[in-house]
């Protein structure tokens, strides 16, 4: 992770590392935003003002031209900002991230930078706010206007654009589908051109793999973003692997709806996330199936925005409440992908592939850790007086570590291996 405040005067912690990605060019990237286009418009201020509070540090928002909620966003990021500064005592200016996308209705060059052209003008008071460093992400929002997905009606959507954007260039729908090609020529000469500081990158959503491979070919500026839904994400594996092998960064979207929501369906992958973020907790407040899987996707590198208009769930899915979790282990990582994959397609786990251990204290009291050979990063489990004993869930491969209660310098490692059968029961004697 990498911190967007290098610099900024730092109080109480408030200001902790804000996990990052690195994009292709250089820039610096959120890795945890928050998605206010769906939000209902008198909402959206609010949620933008509260994420940015310094216990959430939301500082990506999600949005699109669609949407119509600019002017919504443009309040939320200056209120937030300056009530957020004055709480800080912050003199520096606070950075904020916006991923907006171009409809299909603007596919075409001119009309496509037209559609930017307008954007930026409209977002003038906050690029012009001394309290801001704002940087905004251009996507293609999809490739051509298709018959059939929600909210796409190509002969109306045309009928009801102003006659100016009509006059710009001809109608994307009418075409042959490739209007999205002059468009992405149309980002790269913008985001290139030293007249448009703030366009921070540019990039494509909802594409196929095939459409990526078309925009590789053709491109001078390589995408640096693509969003996809989590369905994408999980089904098209030779999809995520291009975007890897290009270097272009990964952001999902409908992770609630399309997981979260369904994973009670499938009772054993289910366990799994429930016993995955009991690890995760440090002991201290229980972690939410939501909460599990989100950790999960920003630590292997995905940037997820996640929308809500709950107050409480902004601040469980922000990025205070997910950078208190612990890392999930290299085991657990390949478990819950299991569990994940299994939720999405509906078709549960054939048995539970985590085991239950327990560790009886034979000799002495001890404390039990969980422990990552890789880092040597140590993770408290519990303490176990003389006689007694503790069960825990746990996958194959972990590591632990027992320590004697009175002498850390009296320990011993206990590695669960797969071919261990059904005996799980660990008596430690003395140390």
């Amino acid at each position: 992770s990498t911190n967007l405040f290098d610099g900024y005067k730092k109080r109480s912690g408030l200001i902790a590392d804000v996990p990052a990605a690195i994009l292709s060019n250089e820039v610096e990237f959120p890795l945890i935003g928050l998605g206010v286009g769906n939000l209902q418009s008198n909402r959206v201020e609010n949620m933008i003002y509260e994420g940015l509070k310094g216990e959430n540090r939301i500082r990506l928002f999600d949005t699109s031209q669609v949407a119509g909620v600019d002017s919504e966003i443009i309040q939320g990021i200056k209120s937030g900002t300056k009530r957020f500064k004055e709480a800080e005592s912050i003199d520096d200016r606070v950075q904020v991230h916006l991923v907006t996308k171009i409809r299909h209705t603007y596919l075409g060059y001119e009309r496509t930078k037209f559609a930017v052209k307008s954007i930026l003008q409209t977002y003038s008071p906050v690029l012009k706010d001394s309290n801001i460093d704002f940087r905004i992400h251009f996507l293609i929002h999809h490739p051509r206007c298709t018959k059939g997905i929600d909210g796409m009606d190509c002969e109306k959507d045309e009928d009801e654009l102003p006659g100016k954007v009509k006059r710009v260039g001809p109608a994307p729908h009418l075409g042959d589908g490739d209007a999205w090609k002059e468009s992405w020529r149309a980002l790269e000469d913008l985001y290139s051109s030293d007249d448009y500081p703030a366009i921070s990158s540019i990039g494509v959503s909802n594409f196929s793999v095939e459409e990526l491979d078309e925009l590789l070919g053709l491109s001078r500026v390589k995408p640096h973003l693509v969003q996809i839904s989590i369905s994408s994400l999980i089904e098209d594996a030779e999809f995520a692997n291009k975007c890897k092998a290009h270097d272009i960064h990964i952001q999902v979207f409908n992770v609630m709806e399309r997981i979260v929501k369904r994973a009670p369906g499938t009772p054993r992958a289910f366990k799994t996330v429930m016993l995955t973020g009991d690890t995760l907790s440090n002991g201290k407040n229980a972690v939410s199936p939501g909460q599990t899987i989100l950790k999960w996707l920003t630590q292997n590198g995905i940037s997820i925005i996640p929308r809500t208009r709950d107050l409480d769930h902004l601040s469980e899915n922000g990025v205070g409440a997910l950078a208190r979790l612990s890392d999930i282990s290299s085991n657990a990582n390949i478990v819950l992908q299991k569990a994940v994959e299994a939720i999405h397609m509906g078709l549960d786990l054939n048995e539970d592939p985590r085991v239950q251990m327990s560790f009886y204290a034979s000799e002495g009291d001890i404390f039990l850790y969980a422990y990552k050979k890789n880092t040597a990063d140590q993770t408290y489990v519990a303490y176990v007086g003389k006689g007694d004993s503790v069960e825990i869930w746990t996958n194959p491969n972990d590591t632990f570590r027992v320590y004697d209660a009175y002498n850390p310098k009296l320990f011993k490692d206990y590695v669960l291996l797969e071919h261990d059968g059904d005996d799980h029961r660990i008596v430690v004697g003395t140390l």
